[in-house]
Order: C-alpha cells, then sequence, then structure tokens
C-alpha cells in the first residue's frame, strides 16, 4: 500500500474526532528530511458559523509559547548577553533571596518556584487581571522555593517561563512581544505567531470548545486558564503561554530547531546552541524514560512510555492540543493544531494517536 493511501487512514481518524464531536477541528502538518508528506485540515474553526479549519487558522498556542521563550533567551545567549548559569537575581533583584535559582532552571524546570501544586496554587493567588508582566514578576518574588534548585524537578505552567520572558525583556529593553517580533517572527518569515492580534487574524481565529457526552461546548469566553495568559485583555506578555499562531507559521518555528537553528539560508540560532536545547538534563526526569532540555520535553527512552518515536526526539504541547515533535534520527516533524480546553494537554489521547499512526504509516 503506497504512503498516499495509507495516509487516508490517518485523515480518516482525524476526521472520525470530529463526527464524534471530540473535536471541532485541527491542522496537521508531517515533515519528512524537510519535505511535506502531509498537510491537511480537518473540521470546523467555528461550528455556530460552519467555517472550516484552513492552514491559516489561528490557534491559541497556551504552552506551546515556551519553547518560543525558550529560543529567545537561547538568541540572547548566542549574543553573550546572558548565560545560562547566571543567577536570576542579576536580571531581577527582587530575586535576591533566592541566589541559587539560575536561567538554566528555570529553563529545565528546576528552580524551585511554584512547581508543586501548593507552590502553583500561591503563585496563582498573586494574579491579578490588571497585571503587566514586570508587575507580576514583582509579585512573585515572595515565593518560597518549593525545594532548592537543581535537585529535582516538576513542571512549571507558568512562573518560570514568565520569569524567563521578563529576563528577554531586561536584557534587550525591549517587550517580549517586540523582541519576539523583531527577533525572531521576522527573519524567519513568520507573521501570524503574536499576542495581539490584528482584525484581520482575529477573523481567522478559531473558538474554543469543551467535549463531553457527544456533545462540544463553546467555552472561548468563559475559559478561566486563557483569560490569565491574553494579551488582548490584559497586555500580559506571558513566556509560559499566551501566544497565537497557525499551522503554517509555528512549522516555520518547527523547521528552525528541526535545521539546527537554520531556516532558508536564515540562521537564527547556532547548531551548538540548538542541540543543547534538545539535550536531556538526565538528572531531572519527568518520568521514566522522559527528560527535560532546555524549552523542551526530550524522549530518552519513549518506549518506556509507550511511545513510537525514536530516542533522543524532542518537542512540546499546549493545554488545549497543540503539539510538535521532532525525530532526529529520522528527520522526521510533526506539528498539530487543535483547540479543545479539556483535552489533557500533553497527555492528549489525540496527540499520541497522531504519534501511532505517524510511524505506523511513514515511520
Amino acid at each position: 500500500m503506497s504512503n498516499k493511501a495509507d495516509a487516508n487512514v490517518l485523515a480518516e481518524r482525524m476526521e472520525q474526532y470530529v463526527e464524534n464531536k471530540e473535536i471541532a477541528g485541527a491542522a496537521l502538518l508531517i515533515r519528512r528530511a524537510g519535505e511535506i508528506i502531509v498537510q491537511a485540515c480537518f473540521g470546523y474553526a467555528d461550528l455556530a458559523k460552519q467555517e472550516p479549519v484552513t492552514e491559516r487558522s489561528v490557534f491559541r498556542l497556551a504552552s506551546m509559547t515556551k519553547p518560543i521563550a525558550a529560543a529567545a533567551i537561547m538568541l540572547l545567549a548566542d549574543q553573550g548577553r546572558l548565560h545560562l548559569d547566571d543567577a536570576l537575581a542579576e536580571f531581577l533583584p527582587d530575586f535576591a533571596d533566592k541566589p541559587g535559582v539560575t536561567v538554566r532552571h528555570l529553563l529545565n524546570h528546576s528552580s524551585g518556584l511554584a512547581q508543586d501544586p501548593e507552590g502553583i496554587e500561591r503563585a496563582n493567588g498573586y494574579m491579578d487581571p490588571a497585571d503587566r508582566l514586570a508587575d507580576r514578576v514583582r509579585k512573585w518574588a515572595k515565593l518560597p522555593l518549593d525545594f532548592e534548585p537543581g535537585t529535582r524537578t516538576g513542571y512549571s505552567p507558568l512562573v518560570g517561563f514568565d520569569l524567563l520572558g521578563r529576563i528577554v525583556e531586561v536584557v534587550s529593553g525591549e517587550e517580549l512581544q517586540t523582541f519576539f517580533q523583531k527577533r525572531l517572527f521576522e527573519p524567519l518569515g513568520i507573521r501570524d505567531l503574536t499576542y495581539l492580534l490584528t482584525p484581520e487574524q482575529q477573523s481567522r481565529l478559531v473558538r474554543l470548545y469543551e467535549a463531553g457526552e457527544g456533545t462540544l461546548t463553546d467555552v472561548t469566553d468563559t475559559e478561566p486558564l486563557w483569560s490569565a495568559v491574553d494579551a488582548m485583555k490584559n497586555g500580559y506578555f506571558s513566556g509560559g503561554a499566551g501566544l497565537y499562531g497557525t499551522l503554517e507559521d509555528y512549522d516555520k518555528f518547527v523547521q528552525m530547531l528541526a535545521g539546527d537553528g537554520l531556516f532558508q539560508g536564515v540562521r537564527l540560532l547556532k547548531p551548538e546552541t540548538v542541540r543543547l536545547m534538545r539535550t536531556p538534563s538526565s538528572e531531572l526526569l519527568l518520568s521514566p524514560g522522559l527528560s527535560w532540555g532546555l524549552g523542551m520535553i526530550v524522549y530518552l527512552d519513549p518506549a518506556q512510555n509507550g511511545l513510537p518515536m525514536s530516542a533522543g526526539s524532542y518537542g512540546w504541547s499546549g493545554a488545549f492540543g497543540t503539539h510538535f515533535f521532532i525525530d532526529v534520527a529520522k528527520q522526521l516533524h510533526v506539528t498539530l493544531m487543535i483547540n479543545r480546553s479539556n483535552i489533557g494537554g500533553a497527555g492528549s489521547y489525540i496527540s499520541r494517536e497522531v504519534e501511532k499512526l505517524t510511524y505506523e504509516i511513514f515511520g
């Protein structure tokens, strides 16, 4: 059976998810050795209006913002404007009582800042809708450490990467949105990754749905997670979440990583810098077989987790079902866009199924 015929199995599965009202719609792109082998859209951006998803539909990226914030930090490191083992307090003096926290600890989720459930809840208690990034970061300086930096790990959903975002602002002298736009997006020819949508981009924004009992409920205006980081409402530029983007443009960022920092003749990061981002912090296991890189999750032994990719693959996911991974050994990379509020983030069963079928067909 040809790859084209096999690829129909993947399309049929995605269409089943739409028909079963497990998702409203999705956009998927798979490349091997840089060449597109699958590019397809499924279902609807807006069920009420029956508007279909396209490659240019805009999705809420949620934590898929984190790899971009990590790339911004690594760009500044490439330029010698900061070092990974610099203390957080060098950039944010309000954290002077936490001298052990470094930039590297923030990147690999080992800072001890708001990483345990109690610490995350405490950090959320400091959040105010009127905050700007500098304001909220200043409040978070009051947080006690959940553990000594570097001694263990726990996912930092917001604080760690918002601190990194603020470091980018302090070092560069530019707001995070401006830095991303000028230093990352424009060099890569990216137009539709942003915190602040134009009216035209808003017209392409997908609705956010919650699935349950065979129905999809529109929660676009009521989902609490997004409202806490939505710069369109509060001007808060979050390094941990908050970007909007399209499949088409996020794929350019993924291609840059897969190209070891090079995209269509433009070098954004040094090759050794991207290799460092995907190098596991072996002492910091998220779970058996899974480690943190710098702004990435690294699959040390995917088989331990029932995952099909090669050892050394890496990537990231967002709370609403956005997902990407890069298989270095097989030169295979996948970018998936979905916006469902209760899909399970990195644990999304749909991401797992896309991975499984990708390797059954193309692996």
